[in-house]
């Protein structure tokens, strides 16, 4: 299967986020950076999907590693990822309007994950 058919625009998310909790899916949107994407990122979008759908809404920081369709790709490759949107402008504002019925931000801990791994890396380099 080529999980990139699961990177999707707003509005095709939107029609299938509609189309699954008409069917009685309880749906979820997780705003995330994933840059780089980490073991903890995994484990813990796995943990909050519980039997939900997941939706991850890839955000892009100021000095991203790696480009948004790359991350968005690794995101569509996790078996419990069910779709991917590629964000502009406010993550939590486009997550919240995929009609979802809850957003889960990892956008927060992400953060500090990132400095710490950008801070471990450059150590080793140096």
């Amino acid at each position: 299967m080529d999980t990139r058919t699961k990177i999707v625009s707003p509005e095709e998310a939107r029609r299938r986020i509609a189309m699954l909790r008409a069917r009685g899916w309880r749906t979820l949107a997780a705003p995330a950076y994933l840059d780089p994407m980490l073991p903890q990122h995994i484990s813990q979008m796995a943990r909050v999907v519980g039997e939900a759908k997941l939706t991850v809404v890839i955000a892009t920081p100021e000095d991203a590693f790696l480009p948004a369709q790359a991350r968005a790709e690794l995101a569509a490759s996790l078996s419990f990822v069910d779709l991917v949107v590629i964000g502009n402008g406010d993550p939590h504002h486009l997550a919240q309007s995929l009609g979802v019925d809850q957003t889960v931000s990892l956008l927060e801990l992400e953060s500090l994950r990132r400095k710490n791994f950008v801070e471990y890396v450059k150590e080793r380099v140096e």
